[in-house]
């Protein structure tokens, strides 16, 4: 993570080198697997997945019951060190080997999980910068690629081929830059030997630690948007965090940058292994974590670890329950209806459906005099400052790396020819901030923009989505058409988004 713009200042002098003490180095890691698969013959077994830059292994320890056989079970991985100065991120699926192996045959949690799961360990990715880390300089974040123009390293974390140079917001084509994404898309040997091991097993969850920011990312990184599991990671996440006061989001939530090529979006997206959900924990407060704090990260971690390696069996028990696939409804006079439904296949057991009749005319009006209890948001509020007519509008507030949607309550089930109208007055910087209408067929789990006045599909600097709006609208309320006649015969959920980058917003 990349969080502080001082780091020549923050790992300057009282010292040269790192005393690492209760932090592992590299031969710690090596000597411990030995001991712990020497100790644990029958659960724990010492992986070498490839090499490094500068030739040292890149090792794993494989826990599970009948460690030497694949046995078909759920498979989770734990990964660390993706950059070198962040230390605690070794701590964290190390200690979680040891506690699972020595707790093994007392706690029976941790008995079910080594009988029922195979669990993969990888604390070290970045074993070269790491070891420059304890040598030389404290700051160092990424490999020791000589770049062949003075400079070194490469940034690990945005060296995945999965939207890998996007941009050049979410990483850096700069050789002497902390984000250099590396001369070609997983040019490097210690991410090739992470995406053998992905593409040789069958991963459902995957962990990989970082420092810092107390957060759970998820994808998207390299675009502010949700994918198609966002209800999924949404959940997971939310769980991750419910004993830690972590906060769980990516670009799209305003929790973080757009980062690109990173692990997590390959490791969800990338075509050539399974679909794995993929999470990063941002550990704790500062990269120079205090010796002190190791056991108590790892208590703050140890439920989210256990979370999904518990859960690796049934992640899309945390979908959102499908819309049901209705019978058609004929009209009836007499106010009496028979109406069946049947859960589509796959979808979430649903506790309960609510069917409401709908009446009366075949349009619907919101003058926003009645206030926001018909919409869905966290961030619009209920104001007088400005309006079309009458006395209230709704205002989206604003602010930096801001993501703002308003959603109405109920949906909406419009015709051919039908228009949503409106009257709107925005004031962004052009061609950087957007706000969007945005449309769901599915209940609200998958949204898309859609056309109307004065959106437009350019995208000079990366930020537009597609059909945004931008600019201002002069200070004056502007009337906004949106045809929906693509959508007749559905169930439309309808909000309005507003988003900005990380630099200056209006509103």
């Amino acid at each position: 993570t990349v969080l502080r713009d001082d780091l020549a200042t923050a790992f300057a002098a009282p010292r040269a080198t790192l005393e690492f003490g209760a932090f592992h180095t590299y031969a710690e890691i090596d000597a411990g697997f030995d001991s712990l698969e020497a100790l644990y013959p029958t659960l724990a077994e010492k992986h070498d997945i490839g090499d490094s830059r500068e030739l040292r292994d890149i090792l794993a320890l494989k826990i599970s019951d009948n460690v030497a056989s694949s046995e078909g079970e759920p498979e989770v991985v734990f990964v660390g060190c993706h950059h070198a100065r962040e230390i605690i991120s070794v701590e964290m699926p190390y200690l979680f080997a040891e506690y699972l192996l020595e707790n093994y045959g007392s706690d029976s949690l941790v008995t079910a999980l080594v009988d029922s799961r195979e669990i993969w360990i990888v604390p070290l990715v970045n074993p070269d910068g790491h070891q420059y880390v304890v040598d030389t300089d404290p700051g160092w974040r990424k490999n020791r690629r000589n770049n062949g123009d003075g400079s070194y390293g490469v940034d690990l974390n945005r060296n995945y081929s999965y939207m890998w140079g996007y941009d050049d917001i979410g990483s850096s084509p700069s050789t002497s830059s902390d984000t250099y994404r590396g001369p070609s898309p997983a040019s490097e040997p210690e991410i090739q030997a992470l995406v053998s091991l992905f593409q040789a097993r069958s991963f459902v969850f995957a962990l990989s630690f970082h420092s810092y920011g107390r957060l759970y990312l998820y994808p998207w990184g390299y675009v502010r948007l949700p994918t198609v599991d966002d209800d999924i990671f949404a959940a997971v996440g939310e769980s991750l965090a419910a004993g830690n006061g972590y906060t769980p989001g990516n670009g799209y939530t305003g929790t973080i940058y757009t980062t690109n090529g990173g692990s997590d979006d390959w490791a969800y997206a990338d075509p050539t292994k399974p679909l794995c959900f993929s999470f990063t924990p941002e550990i704790g407060d500062e990269f120079d974590t205090p010796e002190a704090m190791i056991p108590v990260h790892f208590a703050e971690q140890l439920p989210a670890m256990l979370f999904v390696a518990r859960n690796a069996d049934r992640p899309y028990s945390f979908a959102r329950p499908g819309a049901p696939d209705l019978a058609s409804i004929p009209n009836d006079d007499d106010g009496t209806y028979l109406v069946s439904w049947t859960r589509g296949d796959g979808d979430t057991n649903v506790a309960a459906y609510e069917l409401v009749e709908a009446t009366g005319e075949s349009f619907a009006l919101e003058d926003a005099e009645s206030g926001i209890g018909n919409w869905i948001t966290e961030t619009w509020t209920w104001n007088s400052e400005k309006a079309y007519s009458g006395q209230y509008s709704f205002y989206s507030g604003t602010g930096n790396q801001y993501n703002a949607p308003l959603e109405a309550l109920h949906p909406i089930d419009p015709a051919s020819g039908d228009s949503l109208v409106f009257w709107a007055w925005w004031r962004l910087e052009n061609e950087w901030d957007y706000w969007y209408v945005e449309v769901s067929v599915d209940g609200g789990k998958f949204w898309t923009t859609i056309p109307g006045t004065f959106t437009t599909n350019d995208n000079p600097n990366g930020n537009n989505i597609g059909n945004g709006i931008t600019g201002t609208s002069n200070s004056i309320f502007k009337r906004c058409a949106f045809d929906l006649s693509p959508l007749a015969g559905e169930s439309v959920r309808v909000r309005w988004r507003y988003s900005t980058d990380e630099l200056e917003y209006l509103r």
